[in-house]
C-alpha cells in the first residue's frame, strides 16, 4: 500500500476502535489497559486483516475494560466480517461471547462445537485442565443433589434466571 494509505487506515483504524484524537499525542505508557489493547487492535485492523487471532485478548483488565474490547471485537465482526479467533482459558468469556469453540490438549484438537455443546462434557474438560464456566457448575451442582433445575445453562444471568424458576416452583 502506498504511504498516504497506510497513514489514512491507520487513523481509520484508531477511530474505529474509539481512539479519540486527544489520545493521538499521548505517550502509550500514560494509556490505561484497555486503551494500549485498543491501539493495539487498530494497528492490526489498518493491515486490513480478515482474520484476527488474539491470545488472552482480556488479561489484565478491569470488568469494564472486557466489555469494551468484547463489545469492539463484536462490532468489527459484524461490521467488517472479519473472523475473530480468540484463545482463552476463561470459560466465563468462552461462554458469553464465541461461536464455536474448539478445545485442544497436547496439541490434538478434543472437542469443536457450539459452546452450549461444549460445556456438557464437563469431566472430559476438567480431565484436561480446563472446566465449566462458574454458574454452569452451580446449576449442575445442584442438580446433582436433587435440585430439579435446568441445566444448560452458560452465563450467570442464564443460571441465575434458572435459578429463580426452579425456586418459583
Amino acid at each position: 500500500q502506498e504511504p498516504l494509505q497506510v497513514e489514512l487506515n491507520s487513523f481509520q483504524a484508531l477511530k474505529d476502535v474509539g481512539i479519540s484524537e486527544e489520545l493521538l499525542d499521548v505517550s502509550v505508557l500514560a494509556l490505561s489497559g484497555g486503551q494500549k489493547r485498543r491501539v493495539a487492535i487498530a494497528g492490526v485492523l489498518a493491515m486490513q486483516p480478515e482474520f484476527l487471532v488474539l491470545d488472552e485478548p482480556m488479561a489484565g483488565l478491569d470488568p469494564a475494560g472486557r466489555r469494551e474490547i468484547f463489545s469492539l471485537l463484536k462490532k468489527l465482526h459484524e461490521e467488517r466480517g472479519i473472523t475473530i479467533v480468540f484463545v482463552s482459558h476463561s470459560m466465563e468469556d468462552v461462554a458469553e461471547y464465541a461461536d464455536r469453540v474448539v478445545v485442544m490438549n497436547q496439541g490434538q484438537i478434543v472437542l469443536d462445537g457450539k459452546p452450549r455443546r461444549i460445556f456438557h462434557y464437563e469431566k472430559e474438560l476438567q480431565q484436561i485442565g480446563l472446566g465449566v464456566p462458574q454458574a454452569a457448575q452451580l446449576v449442575h451442582r445442584l442438580a446433582e443433589r436433587g435440585a430439579g433445575i435446568e441445566q444448560d445453562c452458560l452465563t450467570a444471568d442464564e443460571s441465575a434466571a434458572a435459578i429463580l424458576r426452579w425456586l418459583e416452583k
